[in-house]
């Protein structure tokens, strides 16, 4: 186990997409007129029957029907949250990958640097040893490493 987290970001994307054109196409504007046609008559029925059973049923439907309400409610919400967190998780690994690759190259002209200079210091060590050149022979192929 390698301890990396693999993400299929087209694949995010692509989900994020379809259910935020699902939300905002077909479920929202759906969601706003069943709350708003059954939200005002919620209780305006059956108060004047007085038997038990119809005050019961109307109670029943009346709590289903509010159930209901904050259900579609909750799921545009969550559905709208949702939407937003796969995009902010798209932006981050967008953002990581971005600051991975600018460290990458600032690492890498740092060790290049660092080589032009170990280049350069064993080169004069080596005129100041006499020798008027440096042959590429002598240079440590294992990066100086024993």
């Amino acid at each position: 186990m390698t301890g990396n987290i693999d993400v299929d970001l087209d694949g995010l994307r692509q989900v994020a997409k379809a259910l935020h054109d699902a939300v905002t196409r077909d479920v929202r504007p759906a969601a706003i007129r069943i709350v708003n046609d059954c939200e005002p008559d919620i209780v305006n029925y059956g108060p004047r029957f007085a038997t038990p059973a119809m005050t019961s049923a109307r109670i029943r439907h009346h709590d289903s029907l509010a159930a209901t309400l904050a259900n579609l409610r909750s799921y545009v919400n969550t559905s709208q949250a949702l939407v937003a967190a796969m995009n902010q998780v798209i932006a981050a690994y967008a953002a990581s990958d971005g600051i991975t690759a600018e460290a990458a190259k600032k690492i890498l002209a740092d060790a290049a640097a660092q080589a032009d200079g170990a280049r350069a210091r064993y080169e004069a060590a080596i005129r100041a040893a006499g020798y008027t050149s440096v042959p590429d022979s002598y240079m440590p192929t294992d990066g100086g490493m024993a």
